[in-house]
């Protein structure tokens, strides 16, 4: 009666991995014939691959590449202010160019950018109008001018005040996309919408 082989290593099933690539057994038929033998010992079914296209590409060796020290650290305080520097030149600058600056994986760019540094991509806000310094100190010029006739004259300078604004309308505005936000139950038929751009004339609208 066969029994399973509690104690193995992994150069041992490596040379079982050859032994029956030699005989012309395929990786999945031999990864199945493994695992009930060597129990939660067995070599995980990518490693069987593996080791199969190591041998038919002429491999001998069935022990593991020797490797030399630790894996390289790139996120390091140089090369992290190296990154940083980059974004602060360009707010638009991409992960695939960060990436081939100091050449390095996307996922490990990435990884500085938003774990280490945390910097995150955010798009602009819309704003009415931009205004430049000479409009902001004329703004506050009025609202002191408003302040102090209101300790002068209390609330009936309020009444006295008119505001007004205009904006343009068009004859005709489509319904926006999220507008048509309806339920559906999955056996309705899909609902279509289809583009329509705004009217081309419109009234200017003026409100006191």
């Amino acid at each position: 009666m066969a029994a399973p082989l509690n104690a193995c290593t992994t150069i041992e099933q490596h040379g079982v991995v050859r032994f029956l690539w030699a005989k012309g057994t395929a990786a999945k038929d031999i990864y199945k014939e493994m695992l009930p033998m060597y129990g939660e010992h067995y070599l995980s079914r990518q490693a069987v691959h593996n080791w199969v296209q190591k041998f038919s590409e002429g491999r001998t060796s069935i022990e593991d590449e020797h490797r030399v020290g630790r894996p390289v650290e790139i996120a390091i305080p140089a090369t992290l202010q190296r990154v940083e520097d980059i974004i602060r030149a360009d707010r638009r600058v991409t992960i695939d160019a960060v990436a081939t600056a100091i050449g390095c994986s996307l996922d490990k760019a990435y990884n500085m950018m938003h774990e280490r540094l945390s910097f995150h991509k955010v798009c602009s806000r819309w704003v009415p109008r931009q205004l430049t310094p000479q409009h902001k100190n004329q703004r506050i010029g009025l609202s002191l001018q408003h302040l102090q006739r209101y300790q002068d004259e209390g609330d009936d300078m309020l009444s006295r005040i008119v505001t007004g604004d205009d904006s343009w309308v068009h004859h005709y505005e489509p319904e926006t996309k999220r507008a048509s936000i309806q339920w559906k139950h999955t056996a309705s038929p899909a609902h279509k919408k289809f583009k329509v751009t705004p009217l081309t004339r419109k009234v200017m609208l003026t409100v006191f």
